[in-house]
């Protein structure tokens, strides 16, 4: 049985489907009551903390929880994103919400279409998030919503932890000057810290299932040794 390190408390709340999302909830609507009650519920414990003469003075939110940012401006808490992703992944979020949305959604239908963001390497349309272009906009709407939320709470607070290391990612690090990234990376997920074997440990989740099959088709178009 693990126990809870010294000064670390759990505060659980109800995202309003305590039996898990019902065949009849649309994954938007799961998210989107996810961020309401959570949101009340991190106001009510930063409140509760206050009044016990015990404040909070920074909160750290992830990527699920971008309405999070708000709930501490709102309590004039500080507040810092702990990014799992890659920091390119984040620079790429930040630069289609940052005037290239249009430039992406008219050239489309042109995958080897250039795309030049400042401080990144050269793109296509074909390297960008398929979540981008409005063929799919429908069916991802809550994703793009999700991200644009991280995009606009970065205007609260301009630092991100990221999942990265200097060595990987130096350019992307660097790419966005409005913004401080500091890599904090690689985090290992708990599942590889006990000791045993971990070999087929599995840590992780997508918003989207995607055939196995894909990835390696995808695998096979890139040379040898080429990809991380």
């Amino acid at each position: 049985m693990k126990t809870t390190p010294y000064g670390l408390t759990f505060s659980p709340f109800s995202d309003g489907h305590d039996n898990g999302q019902q065949p009849n909830i649309t994954l938007q609507q799961f998210v989107s009551d996810f961020a309401t009650n959570g949101a009340s519920a991190v106001a009510d414990i930063i409140s509760s903390a206050t009044a016990a003469n015990q404040p909070f003075d920074h909160l750290v939110y992830t990527i699920i929880a971008p309405w999070a940012a708000r709930v501490a401006d709102d309590h004039s808490i500080k507040s810092t994103v702990l990014w799992c992703q890659s920091a390119t992944a984040m620079d790429v979020y930040y630069y289609h919400f940052d005037g290239y949305q249009g430039l992406i959604s008219n050239n489309n239908d042109n995958p080897t279409f250039p795309i030049n963001f400042s401080g990144l390497p050269p793109l296509t349309i074909a390297d960008l998030p398929s979540f981008f272009l409005p063929s799919n906009a429908n069916e991802n709407h809550f994703v793009l919503s999700l991200l644009k939320d991280h995009v606009d709470a970065l205007k609260l607070s301009p630092t991100v932890l990221v999942n990265s290391f200097n060595e990987l990612e130096l350019e992307s690090i660097k790419a966005i000057e409005k913004r401080v990234f500091l890599p904090i990376g690689p985090l290992v997920p708990s599942e590889f810290l006990d000791g045993k074997d971990s070999m087929n440990a599995y840590s992780g989740d997508d918003f989207f299932n995607k055939p196995e099959d894909d990835y390696i088709q995808w695998l096979n178009t890139k040379p040898k040794s080429s990809v991380v």
